[in-house]
């Protein structure tokens, strides 16, 4: 019984545990969940966008440039509910993206 309820807490441990990464000493981090909103000033260019995490904080992130992923992408999965995974960094005035995935 010990054994069960002991691999059931590791398993939840490890699927909270994996919402957030930190890869390396460099400061990126990654993490998953569902867009809520997304703001760009073209169809091209994303300025903004805020997600839903796996582990339910609502983060809002800043785009510097290009993030690997179209606005109207963004929206599709966004209107689907489908998650993304999002790489960035915490800089002085917010959370700055560099990657978003499928």
């Amino acid at each position: 019984m010990l054994a069960l309820w002991l691999s059931a807490w590791l398993s939840a441990g490890a699927v909270v545990g994996g919402c957030e990464v930190t890869r390396g000493d460099d400061g990126i981090r990654h993490v998953r969940g569902v867009l809520l909103e997304v703001d760009a000033p073209s169809l091209s260019a994303v300025r903004s966008f805020d997600m839903r995490t796996e582990d339910g904080r609502r983060l809002t992130f800043r785009a510097g440039g290009d993030i690997g992923m179209t606005p109207g992408h963004m929206r599709e999965h966004m209107v689907l509910g489908e998650a993304v995974g999002v790489t960035y960094r915490e800089a002085g005035d917010g959370l700055l993206v560099t990657h978003v995935d499928d």
